[in-house]
């Protein structure tokens, strides 16, 4: 059997296919960004499910991920161990999108033996004024209170990882 290698042509077709693909998907993620917040993070105060207080000042001093999901929500689900494991270096704040009151994130927390700092968004409020209205959505903000990334839809620990780094390093 003889292997010939591709003709230029359809090596020039094929990179062209690729660049028109990449081309379509940063475009939709552009669009679906649109809306996130940008710049400064929004003034907010707001109790966590374990009771403790947090607001926008306490995101300054260190690069933060701010994390938006939903119990219900499948694709958080499969996040989850990638934003454990972050947490464990970095700074994490959670947000529960309509996932209940604080008394049933906690509870759902519990089961998942997950011990974020998270806040309890009931209706939704707290994630339309940080622009987020799918979950899960991130945000990385750098340790002067910028948001210096803003994704929504899975986004993988080292995409993650690469964001927060890439962050304390500008700030």
């Amino acid at each position: 059997m003889k292997f010939s290698l591709p003709s230029r042509k359809a090596v020039f077709r094929f990179a062209m296919e690729a660049l028109v693909v990449l081309v379509i998907f940063f475009a939709v993620q552009a669009w679906l960004q649109r809306d996130m917040a940008k710049g400064p993070v929004p003034d907010f105060a707001a109790q966590t499910v374990s009771g403790g207080h947090v607001n926008a000042a306490s995101l300054h001093g260190r690069t933060h991920l701010v994390y938006f999901w939903a119990d219900w929500c499948p694709v958080c689900k499969l996040q989850r161990p990638a934003v454990r494991e972050l947490a464990e270096d970095w700074p994490v704040l959670t947000v529960a999108m309509q996932s209940g009151d604080a008394a049933a994130v906690r509870t759902a927390m519990q089961k998942a033996s997950l011990d974020w700092q998270t806040i309890a968004d009931q209706d939704g409020s707290f994630s339309r004024q940080w622009g987020v209205l799918a979950v899960p959505s991130l945000f990385v903000v750098d340790s002067a209170g910028e948001i210096r990334f803003a994704e929504r839809g899975y986004t993988s620990g080292w995409g993650m990882r690469l964001r927060l780094w890439w962050a304390s390093l500008s700030s």
